[in-house]
Formats: structure tokens, C-alpha cells, sequence
């Protein structure tokens, strides 16, 4: 990374940032202090599972509050994935967060976090052009039974994820009909199911549960 590529990068991170967190960047470059060596621009995907748990592991020592202190999900049902990007660009790799750097749950509601949001409910609405199906995904952090009425009122039926999870556990996938009318009350409407020909729930996570 350049040093003006550094600093674009710092600033950016910089808006994200409060409280401890800005003394800790005072200490050194972002990059640096995250110590991921693969996170070299906001956004980037992992290229394979090494730097992906990486990210995991990160996200998980810094999370607020702590990995004992979470309800980690200990079922496997399904779990449904809204997003904006579509198949083509997701299914050969990973679902990954905006932000690793803040990993504090209780600020996941504002989006640019540590973690990736699901739903055990499949009629929730929540925003995004698709929706994937998630089997034999284990783990994961039971949000309405950590935070309660902290966030959305405990009544989300989230599950959240540090530092993501790979999209070989996409079962199967549909488009949403009315995107624009999600997050407002209404129900979302949605095309027939895809089934996903890389699906591959053999694979273990790893993660506390």
C-alpha cells in the first residue's frame, strides 16, 4: 500500500471509530494495528479460507461483549440471508462484514460492523434484492438473547456472525420481488427457489458454539 493509499485508508476508518478505539489509532497505521494482513482496502473479500478465519479471529478477540459473555446458537436450523448482491458475485466465495475493525455488537444496528446478520425467520423483512437459504451452518451469536430489547426490540430472530461465514452453505436462493417496500411493515414477496449446485454443508466451521 502506498503512503497515500495508507491515508485514504486511515481517514476512512477514522469515521468509524470512537471512544478507545481512537487512541488505539493514534498508536500506528489501521492496517497495522488490525494486524490482517489481507485487509488492504475496505470491502475485500477473502481468497480463501485461511484469510477468512483470520478475519473471523480477529473480530471474535475484540468483540463486544466478549465471546463468554454472547449467546453462541447451539441448533443448526436454517438461517436466511438478505442481500443486495446477487448469486453470480457471492456463491464462490465468502458472505464477509463491511467493517472488521468495529466488532462491537450493540452498534451492529447502524450496518458498517464486524458482522454478517441472518434471520431464523424466513418472512422477516429486511431489505435486500435477494435471499438466501443457509443449511448446516452451526454457531453463530444468538442476538435477541444476548442484547434482549437493546436492539430491534429483541424480536429479529437474528443470528449474527463474526467475520462472516462461507457461501458454500447457500442451499438454495430467490429474488425479491419488492425490495423497495421492504423495511417499511410490508411482506416481502419472492420468486421460486433456486437450488445453489455449490452447496456444501459437509465443511466444518470452527467457531465457538
Amino acid at each position: 500500500m502506498s503512503a497515500g493509499e495508507a491515508g485514504v485508508f486511515t481517514a476512512v476508518i477514522r469515521r468509524f471509530l470512537r471512544g478507545p478505539e481512537q487512541d488505539l489509532l493514534r498508536a500506528g497505521p489501521a492496517v497495522g494495528r488490525v494486524e490482517l494482513p489481507w485487509f488492504a482496502k475496505l470491502g475485500h473479500v477473502p481468497k480463501n479460507d485461511a484469510e477468512w478465519r483470520q478475519g473471523v479471529d480477529h473480530v471474535i478477540q475484540k468483540m463486544t461483549p466478549s465471546a463468554d459473555e454472547v449467546v453462541w446458537r447451539k441448533t443448526d436450523e436454517p438461517l436466511y440471508r438478505y442481500d443486495d448482491r446477487p448469486p453470480g458475485r457471492l456463491l464462490d466465495g465468502y458472505f464477509t462484514p463491511h467493517d472488521y475493525v468495529d466488532a462491537d455488537l450493540f452498534q451492529h444496528i447502524a450496518g458498517r460492523s464486524g458482522f454478517v446478520s441472518t434471520t431464523r425467520n424466513a418472512e422477516m423483512s429486511w431489505s435486500g434484492r435477494f435471499q438466501y437459504e443457509l443449511s448446516g451452518l452451526g454457531g453463530g451469536i444468538d442476538v435477541d438473547a444476548t442484547a434482549g430489547a437493546r436492539m430491534y426490540g429483541g424480536t429479529q430472530q437474528e443470528v449474527a456472525f463474526p467475520g462472516g461465514f462461507p457461501a458454500r452453505f447457500v442451499s438454495r436462493w430467490r429474488s425479491v420481488l419488492n425490495p423497495e417496500e421492504l423495511g417499511r411493515g410490508m411482506p416481502p414477496k419472492f420468486s421460486e427457489w433456486v437450488t445453489n449446485p455449490r452447496f456444501d454443508p459437509s465443511w466444518e466451521r470452527r467457531l465457538p458454539a
